[in-house]
């Protein structure tokens, strides 16, 4: 057996990771949203094209009308983004390969990852779509682009209050499914972090973004049409005057990216204070 063999790896990947830091430093870069044409997804692709990002890709599954309106109302806002609209569901390994070949095909690395996309309450699915979706698809999207994140990367997972604090609090009216799979996704993905941090020549960190109700979600509207005076007792519950929307939630994600103070493992609350949930009962 040749010892010098795991030397060999060590400084093979070490040489493999200088080289791709470099090359990120002088090739295009994007900010990826996946979940990309409705609610809070397509609030973070306007919010980076407003804040004057040069090239954001975003990813939508069905709806390539809705993706290319969507692709012109970015380049009304700034006639010189570079946007690109990528047709993949994430829950199919097999076309999560078309981000990477987008990638490459542009000689390009990503500034950002938002995983903002999330499910679990569409009809017609299997019981065990939520977890698919929420969190064994957030960890192959990551999986796959880990080789393309470029120097000071960033990526951002959005959840929700009861999802990030599940098993601690009581739960929304049907929400359970999601908030538990959600749960499972984060913590799958903070499991990453001594990975990112063992990545110090790259700076890649990542971190979270948690919301309260986003008062315009079909899920909060359910929830109200089902529970009337949810919304409500949830605004007394937290002591605001107002819960956040989709706009203001797509905004945060966009000024996290840009907040040079945010650090790996880092959780940004928007709306009401954790603290303010209603603690299971022992």
């Amino acid at each position: 057996m040749d010892r010098m063999m795991p030397i060999r790896s060590c400084i093979r990947q070490s040489i493999e990771e200088e080289v791709r830091m470099t090359a990120s430093l002088f090739s295009p870069l994007y900010d990826l949203v996946t979940g990309g044409t409705r609610g809070a997804g397509r609030e973070t692709v306007l919010a980076l094209v407003r804040a004057g990002r040069p090239g954001v890709m975003f990813l939508y599954r069905q709806k390539e009308g809705r993706a290319q309106e969507l692709v012109k109302e970015a380049r009304e806002i700034n006639p010189d983004i570079d946007i690109v609209a990528i047709k993949c569901d994430i829950t199919d390994s097999s076309q999560i390969t078309q981000i990477v070949a987008e990638l490459n095909a542009r000689k390009a690395y990503l500034s950002s990852l938002f995983l903002v996309a999330s499910g679990g309450l569409e009809r017609g699915m299997s019981e065990d779509y939520p977890m698919l979706m929420n969190k064994d698809a957030q960890l192959a999207v990551v999986n796959a682009c880990w080789k393309l994140f470029a120097f000071g990367a960033t990526v951002i997972y959005d959840t929700s209050h009861w999802a990030h604090r599940f098993g601690e609090v009581e739960q929304l009216p049907d929400y359970e499914p999601i908030a538990s799979s959600k749960n499972a996704g984060e913590r799958s993905l903070l499991k990453l972090i001594p990975t990112l941090e063992r990545l110090d020549q790259r700076n890649v960190k990542f971190v979270i973004v948690t919301g309260d109700m986003l008062v315009d979600s079909m899920v909060v509207r359910l929830m109200e049409r089902k529970s009337p005076g949810i919304i409500s007792a949830r605004l007394k519950a937290a002591g605001v005057e107002e819960l956040p929307t989709y706009l203001t939630f797509g905004q945060k994600n966009v000024d996290v990216l840009l907040d040079q103070d945010i650090r790996n493992g880092d959780v940004i609350v928007v709306g009401g204070a954790l603290e303010t949930l209603t603690p299971l009962q022992a």
